[in-house]
């Protein structure tokens, strides 16, 4: 590969595993390299996406995370997971130990549901003024792109987190991590949708 090419770096901040991948920025669908860090406490999960970024230089970088995330480049808390259901990591800032790591290079923050709707709505093959875009794993998102824009509001959508109504008998008393979302975690998406509430109903 050309070590003269300029990279980007992208960040994808998840539940249960970090993917640190860099690309050309010629060429941004096409991942030149990739890495996998699980995400555990706050500090070695930082720590270690650090030392990935460090691996290959990079002229812009993109960060996408769960949430809730403040995306207010004005509030004090930019940057910030805030009340997560995510044990240990509420009121975490992951924006300013990955930024330092390359003070030079650009950067873009945005959630891990709305960073593939606009990746989706820049490169996919089916012209768009508006995409959204559903993600179901531990837990279940929604990312919106309207006329090219992220949607953010007050927050972002928490789609797995919308109640609903369950089918007769089950009993089913919500998954472990519900103890800390709306609801307690019972009749809601993610509760029957995400990975944890599958495998905790599996037994």
């Amino acid at each position: 590969m050309n070590t003269n090419v300029p990279l980007v770096a992208a960040v994808e901040l998840g539940g249960t595993s970090v993917i640190v991948c860099f690309a050309s920025l010629n060429d941004p669908t096409t991942i030149l390299h990739k890495y996998s860090i699980p995400t555990t406490l706050p500090q070695p999960t930082l720590s270690s996406i650090r030392s990935t970024l460090l691996l290959h230089p990079y002229q812009t970088l993109g960060i996408a995370t769960f949430g809730p995330v403040d995306l207010n480049p004005s509030s004090p808390t930019y940057g910030y997971i805030t009340q997560t259901p995510k044990a240990n990591w509420s009121n975490t800032d992951i924006l300013t130990p990955l930024i330092s790591v390359n003070p030079s290079a650009t950067y873009k923050l945005d959630t891990d549901v709305n960073a593939p709707a606009l990746a989706e709505y820049t490169f996919g093959s089916m012209p768009s003024k508006s995409v959204a875009y559903v993600t179901v794993g531990t837990g279940v998102g929604v990312g919106i792109v309207v006329n090219g824009s992220p949607v953010h509001g007050l927050m972002h959508p928490e789609a797995g987190h919308v109640p609903i109504v369950p089918l007769e008998g089950d009993e089913f008393r919500g998954y472990s991590w519900g103890v800390r979302t709306p609801f307690n975690g019972r009749n809601t998406v993610e509760s029957f949708a995400g990975a944890v509430g599958i495998m905790e109903r599996m037994g």
